[in-house]
């Protein structure tokens, strides 16, 4: 079995986060993965072709009831890249209307964050990210997908951080701005129009590595301390005190500062 060890950062969203860990690609997952290492377990929980309809009930089990959550690690940080799917056009499966996408992002948002929330996580730091743009020249089976729509989907995102004080990751004015606003500068960071290349995780894990740093020091990684000591540290004679469990691993004193 595996236990729990140290508190987490919770990387959530669609096959874009669920990409993020690929091997060839150098991720978001798998940077942050070495940065926060023996400090925060970064964990996927990217769900391929979801949208935030199927995503609202996975989320509450990620989170767990605040009352339950006694002696087990922390989620002190998280990301929310949601949308791509959700504006898929009707009749496609991954569909969900651009209001009902508001209302279910806000809701992700309050989950977290509000205290009338079961779910509530208040060690929780979160972020946002923008649906990236898509090509649909590079998709050509795939009839449900256009370039504007998603944009209006990306726009809905950045309004709803805006309007309940989440920092964000503009994905979608990221790579559009790094494609010159030509669709065929697009193609070195969405080779199949929909999905990131090494190139655009690159600019999204630059761009979100200085959110954090700039929004939430206390949780970057240069600033938390390891779980346990480098080994140049401990004392041969007397290890048992750097490597025995702490309560401290559950309840970090993090400075707000």
């Amino acid at each position: 079995m595996a236990a729990y060890v140290q508190n987490a950062f919770v990387l959530f969203g669609d096959s874009i986060t669920q990409g993020s860990f690929e091997p060839g690609l150098n991720g978001i997952g798998q940077r942050f993965a070495h940065l926060y290492l023996r400090k925060l377990d970064v964990l996927n929980r990217g769900f391929g072709g979801y949208n935030t309809e199927w995503c609202t009930p996975i989320l509450e089990q990620c989170l767990g009831l605040k009352s339950e959550r006694e002696g087990v690690p922390k989620v002190l940080l998280m990301t929310i890249w949601l949308g791509a799917n959700d504006a898929a056009q009707a009749p496609s499966a991954h569909h969900v209307p651009l209001e009902r996408y508001k209302i279910n992002l806000e809701n992700l948002v309050k989950m977290v964050q509000s205290p009338e929330s079961p779910y509530h996580s208040p060690e929780t730091k979160l972020i946002l990210l923008t649906p990236p743009p898509v090509n649909p020249a590079l998709r050509p089976d795939d009839t449900h997908r256009t370039f504007e729509v998603t944009k209006s989907y990306a726009d809905t995102a950045r309004d709803v951080a805006n309007t309940l004080s989440v920092p964000l990751v503009d994905t979608w004015t990221l790579l559009w701005d790094g494609a010159e606003h030509k669709m065929e500068g697009l193609e070195k960071y969405l080779p199949d129009g929909l999905h990131l290349s090494a190139a655009a995780y690159e600019a999204v894990f630059n761009e979100l590595d200085k959110v954090i740093k700039e929004t939430y020091p206390q949780v970057y990684h240069e600033n938390i301390e390891r779980v346990w000591p480098e080994w140049s540290e401990i004392d041969p004679a007397n290890y048992l005190p750097a490597v025995e469990k702490k309560a401290l691993r559950f309840k970090p004193e993090i400075s707000e500062e």
